[in-house]
């Protein structure tokens, strides 16, 4: 309880009586209890936060050194089967049809992984922010050919055909 005593007094100044006025504080104090134990709780997920983020960035790190270190080591390997292929495709004596079919899908497969393995090293040039941007003249045809090339295939499933207009490089579709 909260107690104010408050004196009353005449025209003269002399005390003709006494106003208490009492507050229950039981509510007051609840909210101060409740604010104080939210204040703490904040303060720990805070805490739980600050760990977690920093957990996390350490995590992206190991990631990007992982995936930059392990790219650099799938590429010498990749490079001596690519190699090799070549060399055998070249060889003498020449290989049979069927073993320049088997050779050019190795070959083939071969690029395809390299050309993975960099992109892999690009994500992580780019998550460590290191990455440097250049201007290069693009072609807007073979950009939009190449496109069209990736999408069509998935438009011709559902009904849609693509016509690429080549006076202002506009990719058109109809369904």
């Amino acid at each position: 309880m909260v107690v104010s005593v408050t004196s009353l007094r005449d025209a003269k100044d002399k005390i003709i009586g006494y106003l208490l006025i009492g507050i229950d504080n039981t509510a007051r104090k609840l909210l101060d209890k409740e604010r104080v134990q939210l204040y703490v709780a904040l303060k720990e997920k805070n805490i739980e936060l600050e760990v977690a983020t920093s957990l996390a960035e350490k995590s992206n790190l190991a990631k990007s050194e992982f995936l930059s270190k392990m790219s650099h080591e799938l590429r010498t390997p990749l490079n001596a089967i690519l190699g090799f292929a070549q060399l055998l495709e070249l060889g003498a004596p020449a290989p049979t049809d069927a073993q320049i079919v088997r050779l050019h899908q190795i070959i083939k497969a071969g690029w395809y992984l390299l050309e993975l393995i960099n992109e892999i090293l690009d994500l992580a040039v780019i998550e460590s922010g290191k990455i440097s941007l250049s201007k290069e003249a693009v072609s807007m045809t073979e950009v939009m050919r190449e496109c069209q090339s990736m999408t069509e295939s998935q438009a011709e499933k559902r009904g849609i055909t693509m016509i690429l207009m080549p006076f202002d490089n506009t990719l058109v579709c109809s369904w």
